[in-house]
């Protein structure tokens, strides 16, 4: 039979209600706010400096807010999904046994 044994903090065992420590638990949440509301507040940008984003706009044949949203979906696809996306796409894609 195997036994796991964990080593719990002093201030963690008084305190059962945050899930690590308090400072940790609100500094995660705190971010993790910031970030959910980072990819829409950046289109948001992009949208109000349709000028600056003319010159493109009318060199892709697109609108500000076509190539707002796009460029801000990519950059989350990129930095959030991009690791497990491309790890997954090179590890069955590019494995010759997998593909047969």
């Amino acid at each position: 039979m195997a036994v796991s044994a964990v080593t719990v903090s002093p201030e963690q065992a008084r305190n059962p209600l945050w899930l690590y420590t308090r400072k940790f638990d609100l500094r995660f949440i705190s971010l993790s706010v910031i970030l959910v509301a980072a990819p829409y507040t950046i289109y948001l940008l992009l949208l109000r400096m349709e000028t600056l984003l003319f010159p493109l706009t009318s060199v892709l044949g697109t609108t500000a807010d076509d190539l707002s949203r796009n460029l801000v979906n990519a950059s989350v696809a990129l930095l959030v999904g991009g690791p497990h996306m491309y790890a997954t796409w090179t590890r069955t894609g590019l494995d010759r046994d997998f593909a047969a």
